[in-house]
């Protein structure tokens, strides 16, 4: 029986292997990947990419959440809706907002 593979993630970055590992050994020898003028270059080319006049970016997913949640002005008082099946992190970004909806026991979703 043939064997049906689940994912080659190198055959998606092949044709550009060769420039991120290059990229990466670049950071790592100028220790320049937490700040820096890489993190300031990302932003300006993302914000152009996206059309927008800011970015930022962020460690994670969740802190994207946070910061988003506060520019909103999402705060105590606030009711912030989450999905039902989602990583544990979208639910604790919004944790401060007091109220969290989710899933009835009935419906499977809001």
């Amino acid at each position: 029986m043939d064997r049906i593979p689940f994912s080659n993630l190198f055959d998606a970055i092949s044709p550009l292997y060769e420039e991120y590992m290059n990229k990466i050994g670049e950071l790592i020898r100028n220790t320049d990947f937490i700040g820096g003028q890489e993190v300031d270059l990302f932003e300006k080319e993302f914000a152009s990419w996206t059309e927008s006049k800011y970015a930022v970016g962020t460690a994670n997913g969740t802190d994207s959440l946070i910061i988003a949640l506060k520019v909103l002005g999402i705060g105590p008082g606030d009711t912030v809706l989450v999905p039902d099946h989602t990583f544990i992190a979208t639910a604790e970004a919004v944790t401060l907002a007091p109220t969290i909806v989710t899933a009835s026991a009935v419906a499977i979703n809001v």
